[in-house]
């Protein structure tokens, strides 16, 4: 609402004069400088509760330094390494392996079951959406690169082999 009432004086301005003029609102931070060409410039300069300074350009977009944005741990700008875990599954079950979001990584076939199949799913139970249907009826490797993605949770059952397979499925 300030930056408004801010916005408006200075189209006043604009239309009436052509000089340099600072108005910023009380207490807040909130500066607007209109100069002598009437180019509007707005920026905004606020502290939080600790005292630091946030800054704001006049779209509203929240301005950082690199610096900051990479202490902070912003993956837009840094591509950190994935820190995987594994989950290792030696009997036909069903098997909940994370509860929240992630990524896939890869599905590891170590010793091959007897005309088995792994069925990975995006769901905290081991139903609803599939992600795929692996055999594991041979020893194979399936990489997913950067990862397939999940949002509800990763569950996967194991099914249809005597001997069971041995799988290990890679995930963060």
């Amino acid at each position: 609402m300030l930056l408004k009432l801010i916005l408006w004086l200075f189209i006043l301005l604009i239309s009436t004069n052509s000089y340099s003029e600072t108005l910023c609102g009380v207490n807040t931070g909130i500066c607007a400088e209109i100069n002598a060409e009437h180019q509007l410039e707005v920026n905004a300069e606020i502290k939080d509760a600790d005292g630091d300074l946030i800054s704001i350009d006049s779209s509203g977009n929240l301005k950082v330094t690199l610096g900051t944005a990479i202490s902070s741990g912003v993956d837009s700008i840094t591509v950190y390494p994935p820190t995987p875990s594994y989950t290792n599954i030696t009997t036909d079950t069903g098997t909940q392996i994370k509860s929240a979001a992630g990524y896939l990584f890869s599905v590891v076939v170590n010793t091959a079951g007897a005309s088995t199949t792994a069925t990975i799913y995006d769901n905290t139970a081991c139903s609803g959406t599939t992600i795929g249907i692996v055999s594991t009826g041979a020893q194979t490797f399936l990489n997913y690169g950067p990862g397939v993605y999940f949002s509800s949770g990763l569950c996967i059952t194991t099914s249809n082999g005597t001997p069971d397979a041995d799988v290990t499925v890679v995930w963060k």
